[in-house]
């Protein structure tokens, strides 16, 4: 490091780590007591001599610093009676591997048979059209569509999801907004939710929609997330994203911890079962079920579209089911009816904070 001092500020040999008992302290000029009176250094023309890193080397125990300190009576509480009590150390950097495998964080994984202390790996694919996506996600294994990344990345994170490859669709010419001939709004699926909140036609004839975009996530957030993302994101149930506690929807058939649990705000009212609670955490999905939309996907079969009202399902008996979509399918569209001519909307959200929170209640 380099160190650059201003004029009678400290000097070069001062508080750096080249011998523990050796090093001086900051000076000071402003004493307040009759001394010589002597003038101000020049001010340094040049960079001063490199010098090691010093850090302050704090150890296991009550006597952090190896000084024997906590069986010394103790001092009164004047610096200049305990001279360098506090003075940097050198950190000695003999021992110490050059890449670490995980260390307890591994072992732990070995004892649990997940890995061999590493991190887990996935394949990546990355493709330039629908149909090229759909036959890469179609092999075997675990295999998951990667647009924003805002929710997906999570739960990998997690170790909710394991992916076997990511597939990315990032490439895809899905990002236009079209008004159609018969006055319907079609949306591409990798359309941001900001760039659909601020559209013009969105703004204009879909307002609640363009306010339940609004109320949602966080900016950063909404410029990375998709239209087909925000369809697809996964449930914010505290029990399901534990990876611990019993969750049908995570472990089907091992029960559900949300419905004797303690976190019922983010739990649903209606619509539930006796296998799971949770709720679908989009503000994006209620403005589009209040205009009417339709959910067009691409899969190993070809496309077809989906009633926005049919695409998620609840939880019944099979509460891993989510959506209606089959294995490998892609969200390729989401069109909007035409509006009624005259017609007005608006989108209402209550939660506990103004911003970034997931609503208790919302209404299109």
């Amino acid at each position: 490091m380099r160190g650059m001092h201003a004029a009678g500020q400290r000097g070069s040999h001062q508080l750096l780590p080249v011998d523990c008992h050796s090093a001086r302290r900051r000076q000071y000029h402003h004493y307040r007591r009759t001394r010589r009176k002597r003038h101000a250094a020049p001010g340094a023309g040049s960079l001063l001599g490199t010098r090691c890193l010093s850090v302050r080397l704090l150890h296991l125990g009550p006597d952090h610093e190896r000084r024997g300190d906590s069986q010394r009576p103790e001092y009164p509480l004047r610096r200049r009676q305990r001279p360098r009590s506090h003075e940097r150390q050198h950190l000695p950097l003999r021992g110490l591997q050059e890449h670490s495998v995980g260390g307890a964080v591994g072992a732990l994984e070995d004892a649990e048979g997940r890995g061999n202390g590493l991190m887990r790996t996935f394949d990546y694919a990355k493709a330039t059209t629908p149909a090229q996506a759909v036959s890469t996600a179609s092999g075997e294994g675990e295999r998951f569509y990667l647009a924003g990344g805002t929710t997906l990345l999570d739960l990998v994170k997690l170790d909710i999801m394991q992916p076997g490859q990511l597939v990315d669709i990032n490439h895809l010419a899905l990002k236009q907004i079209e008004s159609l001939p018969d006055g319907r709004l079609r949306i591409g699926a990798l359309v941001s939710n900001t760039a659909l909140a601020s559209h013009p036609l969105v703004r204009e004839r879909y307002p609640v929609l363009s306010q339940a975009l609004l109320a949602g996530a966080s900016t950063q957030l909404r410029n990375k997330a998709t239209t087909a993302g925000n369809l697809m994101q996964r449930v914010r149930c505290p029990y399901f994203r534990d990876g611990i506690s019993a969750c049908n929807k995570r472990e089907p058939g091992s029960g559900c911890a949300a419905i004797g649990g303690m976190n019922r705000s983010v739990h649903a009212v209606l619509g539930t079962s006796d296998h799971c609670i949770a709720t679908h955490p989009s503000d994006m999905c209620v403005g589009m079920a209040a205009v009417g939309a339709q959910v067009t996907v691409q899969g190993p079969s070809g496309s077809r579209d989906i009633p926005f009202a049919d695409f998620h399902l609840l939880p019944g008996s099979t509460p891993e089911r989510e959506h209606a979509l089959a294995p490998h399918e892609l969200v390729t569209h989401v069109t909007l009816d035409a509006p009624l001519s005259g017609s007005r909307s608006g989108y209402l959200k209550l939660r506990d904070r103004t911003s970034y929170q997931f609503a208790l209640a919302s209404s299109a």
